[in-house]
């Protein structure tokens, strides 16, 4: 069961990275009423009990109440009162009595607001963690109704002249793209049904009047509701008018080097020497299909070589990791997941017939994380991929999330991966100092780290590759961008393949 459940937990894990918006705004904290001493003691206890029982590794509750309300009385530049202080010296391994108790008496000596002291004390707390460790609205847990409650398949963005809502780009396989909506175009009216089955009302709305955030809300309703925008397109002198059906859609997650006339990925590199590239921007369910399909199609088509981007691939659903691996290393192991008080609780192995008659580079950075860490140690470990760029980041854990009250959920990292190895993948403390073994690093003389500047130009170039102009309009040249790592594995991989006759066509 519990395998099974941390399976459930990344999954979760796997929403919340994606984005998805909430159903609902946060609620207004001028309208909750006041918190009360006992409410106060009861928030910031059940977090340190959470932790205490729960983290990674064991932390004494003393020192996570001392934490949490030295920092408080720090923020509000105020010394501990000598009696609570004492009080706090001497709590060792506190039970939830002790810690209610000395909390309240915290409250009653700040009084105010004790909404706000909560939330400081909390901060604090969490900020002597790993940074994964936070509480998060309740409401962004919505997986369970994520197929109730869904847009139209488009990124937005604030269009900088008129401060209206502009596509960045709509979802290959969206409503937003079925229906002609392309990057660039500005949104300056919505018009959709309000109300409920018993008074149903069409309501217009001009986008100007809306946040990016309120507009994303309108946006979003029951799957196969309709909504209708006003566009204005570059280059149109008329407003453009679509009629679209909200829908379940999924971002791209397998990318390639740029997108042929049908706005499909091109995969090839290097035809002549029969190099592909593949980039993994995310680990959903769909991107298990969409890659496996990719990589057996070029295989099939004479690939030689393969080059796999995980830069800056935050990871996702851990068996999407799992069957991409298999792919590669057939049944060998990939990982093992451990607890604090249990050394090695589980050890998976990939599935698949795993093709090894072509080589891999796998690129990684300091923004890889996660399941895509995972894949990628699986891979070096089993030789089945050189791994080039730079060390991955250290984020390699599984998540729990352990709900609070009715408004707020806590997330606490409960175990962490190892890879095939035996050797961290995460950089959770003990011990985690940058000189410390973890994580993901090149192959030697595969290293090749970015400058600050190179990184942002790295995301922009990420982005602008997702772009979809409307038909016969040109993609706006986008920056030149030197891409040194790309560089370095494609010089590698053409070393070792000569240039063969009938190579596939780019």
């Amino acid at each position: 069961m519990r395998i099974a459940s941390i399976f459930a937990m990344t999954a979760v894990l796997g929403v919340l990275a994606g984005g998805i918006t909430p159903a609902r705004a946060h609620d207004d904290p001028d309208k909750l009423p006041p918190m009360t001493a006992k409410q106060f003691a009861d928030r910031v206890g059940t977090i340190i009990c959470v932790l205490a029982d729960h983290y990674y590794y064991e932390i004494d509750s003393g020192d996570l109440l001392r934490w949490a309300v030295n920092g408080l009385y720090g923020r509000r530049q105020s010394k501990v009162p000598d009696e609570i202080a004492v009080r706090l010296e001497k709590a060792s391994n506190s039970g939830r009595k002790e810690l209610n108790d000395i909390l309240a008496a915290v409250a009653d000596n700040c009084g105010g607001d004790l909404r706000w002291c909560a939330d400081i004390a909390a901060e604090r707390l969490l900020s002597h963690l790993d940074g994964r460790t936070e509480l998060i609205d309740r409401k962004f847990i919505l997986y369970e109704t994520r197929s109730l409650w869904v847009g139209i398949g488009v990124r937005l963005e604030v269009d900088p002249k008129s401060g209206l809502p502009r596509v960045v780009y709509p979802h290959r396989d969206g409503s937003a793209y079925k229906a002609g909506l392309r990057s660039g175009d500005v949104i300056t009216e919505i018009t959709r049904q309000t109300g409920n089955v018993n008074k149903l009302q069409i309501t217009v709305s001009a986008t100007k009047d809306m946040s990016l955030a309120q507009f994303d809300a309108t946006l979003r309703g029951k799957a196969g509701t309709e909504v209708r925008l006003k566009v204005q397109r570059a280059g149109v002198a008329d407003l453009l008018e679509f009629k679209l059906a909200r829908a379940e859609s999924d971002e791209e997650t397998v990318l390639g080097t740029r997108r042929n006339k049908d706005d499909r990925w091109i995969h090839w590199l290097d035809a002549a020497h029969t190099i592909a590239y593949v980039r993994l921007t995310q680990f959903r369910e769909q991107t298990r299909k969409d890659a496996a399909n990719v990589v057996v199609g070029l295989h099939n088509q004479g690939m030689k070589a393969l080059i796999l981007d995980l830069r800056n691939s935050k990871g996702g659903y851990l068996l999407t990791a799992d069957s991409i691996a298999g792919l590669f290393v057939g049944d060998a192991p990939l990982y093992t997941i451990r607890f604090r008080n249990e050394a090695i609780s589980y050890f998976k192995k990939a599935n698949g017939k795993g093709d090894s008659d072509f080589s891999v580079v796998c690129l990684a950075n300091m923004e890889t994380a996660n399941s895509a860490v995972v894949l990628a140690a699986g891979l070096q470990d089993n030789k089945r991929a050189i791994i080039a760029g730079e060390r991955t980041s250290g984020d390699a854990s599984i998540i729990h999330l352990y709900q609070l009250d009715s408004t707020c959920v806590l997330r606490v990292p409960g175990a962490v991966y190892f890879r095939p190895s035996g050797k961290k993948l995460d950089r959770i403390h003990p011990p985690g100092k940058p000189s410390d073994e973890w994580g993901v690093t090149p192959d030697k003389g595969f290293e090749l780290a970015l400058t600050a500047k190179e990184r942002d130009q790295l995301r922009a170039h990420f982005e602008n590759q997702l772009i979809i102009p409307p038909p016969g309009q040109a993609k706006e040249q986008a920056p030149a961008f030197k891409d040194r790592q790309l560089e370095m594995a494609v010089e590698y991989l053409r070393s070792r393949i000569q240039p063969g006759q009938g190579s596939p066509s780019s």
